[in-house]
């Protein structure tokens, strides 16, 4: 059995999905308090415009880190419609082996062959360092 462990930038979005699921829970519990009429006065009035900010800040944060995106020059985190765009963009020029939540895929042109998890990896290292 193998052992994962995270890096700081997976800890990092980890933690902050943790804070945004909290916050979220939050905000549905008081939006409830003030729609049952039977609660409103009996529970002290919580100013919730900074959990609001919070939870829309914390959305960005994992939006903007949602995907990673790896070419032969690097790689950088992006969101996920920029991330689709790239790979529509690169599709035209060559391949792109997608590995996202639909699973893994090599799409090429306007085909695409679904890959299992070793095989992918084989060859994402292959793609990564190796010239043609």
């Amino acid at each position: 059995m193998r052992n994962f462990k995270m890096n700081e930038q997976q800890l990092y979005f980890a933690h902050l999905y943790l804070c945004n699921s909290a916050l979220f829970v939050t905000e549905e519990a008081l939006k409830t308090v003030e729609k049952n009429k039977d609660l409103q006065g009996r529970v002290d009035s919580v100013p919730i415009a900074p959990l609001f900010n919070r939870i829309k800040e914390n959305k960005a944060k994992l939006a903007e880190g949602a995907y990673t995106v790896v070419t032969n020059d690097g790689e950088f985190k992006c969101t996920e419609e920029k991330a689709q765009d790239l790979a529509d963009e690169a599709t035209i020029k060559g391949l792109v082996l997608e590995f996202s939540r639909r699973g893994i895929l090599l799409r090429y042109g306007m085909n695409s062959r679904p890959f299992e998890k070793g095989t992918a990896e084989i060859l994402r290292y292959l793609l990564i360092n190796t010239t043609l």
